[in-house]
């Protein structure tokens, strides 16, 4: 999506380990430690907490899609998901934006 200052915003999709159940914090402590390690600038302005990131055939994170997923601006227009082994998480990661 298009930022007012940076020009494209910096959106990131994050799994945890364990049941995240302050999801809010998790966010606010994620985007401390971009600012503190690489700088504001580089702060990610949508943070995304899902389950499992979708892959590829050969185990790979379908960047591709996530970029795709967040950036359209015609939602009418379906993306490409044939490369994409786990399809089934798909329809969480669409509800979820």
């Amino acid at each position: 999506r298009n930022h007012d200052i940076k020009g494209q915003c910096i959106a990131v999709f994050v799994t945890t380990v364990t049941c995240a159940t302050k999801i809010d914090k998790l966010k606010i402590d994620l985007q401390e430690l971009v600012a503190k390690f690489m700088g504001r600038y580089a702060m990610p302005t949508e943070i995304h907490v899902v389950a499992e990131l979708p892959r590829t055939h050969n185990g790979k994170i379908a960047r591709g899609y996530l970029t795709s997923l967040v950036s359209r601006v015609d939602l009418l227009k379906p993306i490409d998901t044939s490369m994409i082994k786990n399809t089934s998480i798909l329809l969480e990661l669409e509800r979820g934006l």
